[in-house]
């Protein structure tokens, strides 16, 4: 299978193309994940000040958030058979907003208590992404008091423009540094042979 995906963008024009490679997607999911890591230290700031209703504002923000960058990807990858490397804080919020729509968590205040309770410096950088000095949707810098934005809610960046949201955010990160992160894998599970082969494997162990 190629490492490198090329689709054709019906929502821009017919002449133009998205091509994403496997460090692509890694850097998509960097990028993910260094919006979380400030998005949390940003909370970590004023969750003293704040009621159960903006915490059910940051908790459809939240939400918003991983819809925009890591839960359509995620899908992606594995229809790609692709397994791509996620922070510990990725992980976790995509879990607990699975547990809020399978009603395991009762409301987006419940998706932001538990959120709180991650570490906001895990040990490995890698688990965690790199700051950068300016983020295109930086929702939490906003009066969160307020009835949240319809129209934000309802509102995503395309495939072409989240390349280069995450372009642009290594372009801020210091001149010289190198992010190294487990390899991304690809894992040819989608022909019939190596379906059989799995399930020989799983019965074997």
């Amino acid at each position: 299978m190629s490492n490198i995906i090329s689709t054709r963008l019906s929502d821009v024009t017919a002449d133009d193309e998205l091509t994403l490679d496997l460090a692509d997607f890694a850097n998509l999911f960097e990028y993910a994940g260094s919006c979380l890591l400030r998005i949390h230290r940003v909370l970590e700031q004023m969750k003293d000040n704040t009621s159960r209703k903006v915490h059910k504002n940051i908790g459809m923000y939240l939400n918003w958030e991983a819809e925009a960058f890591t839960i359509p990807w995620v899908t992606f990858c594995t229809g790609l058979s692709i397994n791509p490397l996620l922070s510990h804080n990725l992980r976790y919020l995509i879990g607990l907003l699975a547990m809020k729509q399978l009603k395991m968590l009762e409301s987006y205040a419940d998706v932001y208590d538990s959120f709180m309770t991650l570490s906001v410096d895990p040990l490995a950088t890698w688990m965690r992404g790199r700051e950068a000095n300016t983020y295109e949707h930086a929702w939490w810098l906003g009066p969160l008091d307020t009835e949240p934005n319809e129209v934000f809610f309802n509102t995503y960046p395309n495939c072409v423009e989240v390349k280069e949201l995450f372009t642009e955010h290594f372009l801020q990160l210091p001149e010289g540094t190198v992010f190294i992160t487990p390899a991304t894998l690809i894992e040819p599970k989608i022909t019939p042979v190596a379906q059989q082969v799995s399930i020989i494997r799983a019965e074997v162990q």
